[in-house]
């Protein structure tokens, strides 16, 4: 995980070996910690879990960590943007907190989804850690 403390107020909801998935249980959301490399298909299967779990947690708040991501993944951002944001909304998602991965065009990938979905859902991006969990407190 990006933040060790983290996990003393977390229990585990998924693992695979790109994601896992931990409810804060302190703060009433989702942290999500992607790491290596990632395909259409384990982005699908990782947003696959995270519906259920807005679902079956009653959260409102996702922390979506890409720190620990190594490659671009463009080829999921208009399947994100247009199929999984509205899903997400509907589900009870209001606030995504997302961490940008230090890769560069894996940024500008998180920028084209930024760009193109079309909810209310309030999305915003974040260099690092401290940042986003700050925002996220917030609101």
């Amino acid at each position: 995980m990006s933040d060790p403390k983290l996990i003393a107020h977390n229990h585990l909801l998924y693992e695979s070996s790109t994601l896992s998935i931990y409810y804060d249980t302190t703060y009433d959301w989702i942290y999500m910690d992607w790491v290596g490399e990632q395909s259409v298909e384990s982005i699908k299967a990782g947003c696959k879990q995270l519906l259920h779990f807005l679902k079956a947690e009653r959260c409102h708040k996702v922390l979506n960590d890409n720190t620990r991501v190594t490659n671009i993944w463009s080829d999921a951002a208009e399947w994100i943007a247009k199929d999984f944001s509205p899903k997400a909304q509907k589900a009870g998602l209001e606030y995504l907190a997302w961490i940008y991965s230090p890769d560069q065009f894996s940024r500008l990938s998180a920028d084209e989804v930024f760009s193109r979905h079309e909810v209310s859902t309030v999305s915003i991006p974040f260099s690092n850690y401290d940042e986003a969990t700050s925002w996220l407190s917030s609101v």
